[in-house]
């Protein structure tokens, strides 16, 4: 269900706050709100990822797969952040699982369209994108850190 949003909804989430009224709208009239139950899996390790996700309410768990150790909780990720956006980027490849761990609520982006969005506004993509690399140092610094504890037990 596609949906069309009032701007005042959204730009109060650290995702939204990166962009102005007209391209949150564009934003929103490219998105699809789903909702997903506790220990529902929204996410599968190693998936074909289509869409690009942002948390509108609820939080998830982010787990990788360690070899001898199972899957472990890297981090946990609240309204406003974003998961999947491997959906960007070649190979479109999901990189970790993503499981509610409450009632959770995402705003899903087609990769495709919003690709779109992408290459007609090039000030939207830097935005994007500096947005993306800020969100994928935090959690390479927070799976490092999860390694090293699972490594030393």
């Amino acid at each position: 269900m596609l949906m069309t949003a009032d701007v005042k909804e959204y730009q109060d989430l650290k995702f939204f706050k990166e962009f102005d009224d007209k391209t949150i709208q564009q934003l929103t009239s490219i998105g699809e709100i789903k909702g997903y139950q506790v220990k529902e899996v929204v996410v599968s390790e190693n998936q074909e990822l289509r869409e690009f996700c942002v948390i509108i309410e609820g939080s998830v768990l982010i787990g990788i797969t360690v070899p001898n150790k199972g899957r472990i909780t890297i981090g946990t990720i609240y309204p406003g952040h974003i998961f999947s956006w491997s959906a960007l980027f070649p190979p479109h490849i999901a990189t970790a699982q993503v499981t509610a761990n409450v009632p959770t609520k995402v705003m899903a982006f087609d990769a495709i369209k919003l690709q779109a969005m992408i290459d007609k506004d090039p000030v939207f993509g830097y935005k994007l994108m500096r947005f993306i690399s800020s969100t994928l140092s935090r959690r390479l610094h927070d799976t490092r850190n999860q390694l090293v504890n699972v490594v030393t037990l």
